[in-house]
């Protein structure tokens, strides 16, 4: 028996969600992912913590994720965990529905959080801003959207580069973008909005 566990329960402080519009040019490819953080208080602390399952309510549907799936921070007296890339069954489109969120330790001692998905009227495919090029390497931006933001991708998660873009006509930077695959950002509302990988040659 660990005599240095109070067996307390964890407690979810506050949780987040975001769903995310996801367009490959090149692949000609669509996609939606959900990305889901949980900041909570558990007195025997992060590693006491068993696994995060997603569960959409109303359907068979479930995610879980052990402490090998998620990121995780500690803010002061908070531990902060979550996973970045959450695709249904089917990629394209992330189920709309109720979900509930669990977090649970290890002696299962669970708290828990009900929060929906909900359909939209919006088409966000058609809002995901992209680049063309003329072969040249004179790239156009196509976006109705003014905040479109350029960065590029070094190894799986550091972001470099990020620049707001103007319409139009755009200029990379050589030395930075010839040498990572690069991808745009923007926001609509309550979503986020990305395309790429974009792979620059000079």
């Amino acid at each position: 028996m660990n005599m240095g566990c109070s067996n307390s329960t964890p407690v979810i402080n506050r949780f987040t969600y975001e769903l995310k519009s996801f367009v490959n040019p090149a692949a000609g490819s669509y996609a939606e992912e959900l990305s889901l953080w949980l900041t909570f208080s558990d007195k025997d602390g992060i590693d006491d913590i068993e696994e995060i399952v997603l569960t959409m309510v109303d359907e068979e549907l479930e995610w879980r994720f052990t402490e090998f799936e998620w990121v995780k921070n500690v803010l002061g007296s908070y531990e902060h965990v979550g996973h970045v890339k959450i695709v249904g069954p089917e990629s394209d489109f992330f189920p709309k529905g109720k979900y509930r969120v669990d977090i649970s330790d290890k002696a299962l001692n669970i708290d828990s959080r009900v929060f929906p998905i909900s359909d939209s009227d919006i088409d966000f495919q058609s809002l995901v801003p992209t680049i063309e090029s003329d072969g040249d390497n004179n790239w156009t931006l196509n976006s109705i959207l003014t905040d479109v933001y350029i960065y590029a991708l070094e190894g799986d998660s550091k972001i470099i580069g990020l620049t707001r873009l103007s319409s139009g006509k755009i200029s990379l930077d050589e030395s930075l973008y010839q040498i990572h695959p690069i991808y745009l950002f923007a926001r609509y509302r309550e979503r986020s909005l990305m395309s790429g990988p974009y792979f620059i040659s000079y």
